[in-house]
Formats: structure tokens, C-alpha cells, sequence
């Protein structure tokens, strides 16, 4: 899992924290939306998950750049 603050937040309280991850299985939409939703509510900040696979190819340099693994 990795993990960078949303737009250059820089580790501001407000800051949404998106979470690049991999799963072990295929997961729906909505199971997706809840874990988000848990680790919202259990960090106490806004939280984004978004599958490592989904990366865009000409993203992927400058997004990883930011990233700090957890």
C-alpha cells in the first residue's frame, strides 16, 4: 500500500490521503466505497483508495514520486 496527500496537500490535517493498493481478490464498487469509508471514519481524515492498476502510464512517474509506502 502507498499513499500520498491528494494535490500537493503536504500532510495537511484537511488533506484528502489517497491510497494506492493492491487487492487479492477482484473487489466491487461498493465494497471499494466502504473501505474508504472505514478508514475515513477509523484515521480520521478523507480517504481515497484507487487500485495500483489503474495507474495512468504517463502519470505514473510524478504520482510515484510522491508516494510514501505504508
Amino acid at each position: 500500500m502507498f499513499s500520498a496527500p491528494t494535490f500537493g496537500a503536504k500532510h495537511s490535517p484537511k488533506a484528502t490521503w489517497t491510497f494506492w493498493v493492491d487487492f487479492l481478490r477482484p473487489v466491487s464498487l461498493l465494497e471499494l466505497v466502504g473501505a474508504e469509508l472505514y478508514l475515513s471514519e477509523a484515521l480520521g481524515i478523507k480517504v481515497d483508495l484507487v487500485p495500483r492498476r489503474s495507474l495512468r502510464p504517463e502519470l505514473r512517474n510524478v504520482i510515484l514520486s510522491q508516494v510514501v509506502p505504508v
